[in-house]
């Protein structure tokens, strides 16, 4: 008897902590746009190039204010100099990139959403993103350019760490459903996510095809030649960054729960 009371009481014990966990995890769907900085596109923040942007994440909400954010973004960015000052048309570079995002963030609510039904909110966390920068050549072929090293620098890396921050509103449409609209940005330490940073390499050092890469200018402009070794390229001393326009739908796996005695209000 004894043994058949201890028996039902844990597994009491373990649907409440179940149902408890639930209540408090929400599932999120993104789409939106996404755009980069650097030296192919100089406006700091625009709509201009910006490109589709997808994700989906869980958060997991510590009490009222604070939430633990999971998120998986994919997006497209680029850039191309033909959108840039007359100045930099001449130099007629461009890339492209499909850019993957893993991150891990603190989300901060000013109000309890479950008693006001919204709030403004932001974060900051780490992200681990892969973003391999690509171009077309003359023929119409896709050429990835992280290892070419179109300015001597041999190749490098398209696996980098960035510094997520943002913030955003949010908003609860039923009790288990919300919607949120949110601006992200993201800190890197890479000025190579457009393959543009310093001067030109000596034309006689690179492969021809390389060079035919590093400087296009020839391509709008057939009177064009290669400059000479060191004149500058791109802009070493500002490293690139990218940043996200997001509509958020989030659901909270508290609709789960088939018994709602003894559980905690649900938390969005």
């Amino acid at each position: 008897m004894l043994i058949g009371m201890a028996f039902i009481a844990s597994i009491t014990k373990a649907q409440t902590f179940a149902e408890n966990l639930l209540q408090r995890i929400s599932v999120n769907f993104s789409l939106g746009i996404a755009n980069y900085g650097g030296d192919l596109q100089q406006q700091k923040l625009t709509l201009s190039q910006a490109k589709l942007a997808t994700g989906v994440g869980l958060s997991y909400a510590l009490n009222s204010k604070f939430r633990l954010r999971g998120e998986y973004l994919f997006a497209k960015i680029g850039a191309d100099d033909k959108f840039n000052r007359a100045s930099l048309q001449a130099r007629n570079l461009n890339f492209k990139a499909n850019l993957f995002e893993t991150s891990l963030s603190l989300q901060y609510d000013f109000f309890d959403i479950e008693d006001k039904k919204f709030t403004p909110y932001v974060y900051a966390g780490v992200a681990y993103f892969k973003a391999s920068p690509y171009t077309t050549d003359e023929n119409g072929n896709k050429v990835f350019l992280a290892g070419l090293g179109t300015e001597g620098q041999g190749a490098y890396s398209v696996k980098h760490i960035s510094i997520p921050f943002g913030g955003g509103v949010q908003t609860m449409l039923t009790d288990i459903i919300g919607v949120s609209f949110e601006v992200g940005f993201r800190k890197t330490f890479t000025d190579y996510m457009d393959d543009v940073s310093g001067t030109y390499a000596d034309y006689n050092t690179l492969p021809p095809s390389v060079a035919q890469i590093a400087f296009r200018g020839d391509e709008v402009n057939k009177d064009a030649t290669y400059p000479a070794a060191g004149t500058i390229r791109g802009n070493s001393n500002n490293k690139d960054y990218y940043y996200f326009g997001l509509a958020k739908l989030h659901v909270n796996l508290g609709f789960l729960v088939k018994s709602k005695v003894g559980c905690p209000r649900n938390v969005l």
